[in-house]
């Protein structure tokens, strides 16, 4: 694959991976987002069982023993859904991890074989320069009677 057509298909190919990349890098934002806020609810979560935990220890009211005795499992399960909440955030920030890195090495890729099929080019041109140029010399060198060639007796 060379020439200009292939130069521009690859072209396309890396404004696409720079595309995939962008989104990529969105996507993994907002898995880290989510995973934060998962986080800050868990320690909420958390905070609020130790806050009435230790009023409930100071307190030598009955009721408020008692309502604490049944809001405490509540409590507790709320806190395990906030544990599986941020476990499933962390996991999808791991995922979008390993997604960024995969597209981050699609989009060098493809930036290398754009690079290297410019350079490719270049060579090519600069040999069929270079070709040209000695083709030239060449007919000049062979054309001129007065001046001593290969194959010619020197004077």
């Amino acid at each position: 694959m060379t020439g200009p057509d292939a130069i521009r298909r690859l072209r396309r190919l890396v404004r696409a991976r720079a595309a995939d990349l962008n989104e990529a890098k969105r996507r993994l934002a907002q898995a880290l987002h989510d995973e934060e806020k998962a986080r800050a609810a868990r320690e909420t979560a958390e905070a609020a069982i130790h806050t009435e935990t230790l009023a409930a220890e100071i307190s030598a009211a009955d009721a408020e023993v008692e309502a604490f005795a049944r809001w405490l499992p509540r409590a507790r399960a709320q806190l395990e859904l906030s544990d599986q909440a941020l476990a499933q955030a962390a996991a999808a920030a791991a995922e979008r991890r390993a997604e960024l890195s995969l597209v981050r090495a699609a989009a060098e890729a493809a930036e290398n074989a754009l690079a290297e099929l410019i350079r490719n080019e270049a060579l090519a041109q600069q040999a069929a320069a270079q070709a040209e140029s000695d083709d030239r010399a060449t007919l000049r060198a062979a054309t001129r009677p007065d001046e001593a060639g290969p194959g010619r007796p020197q004077g």
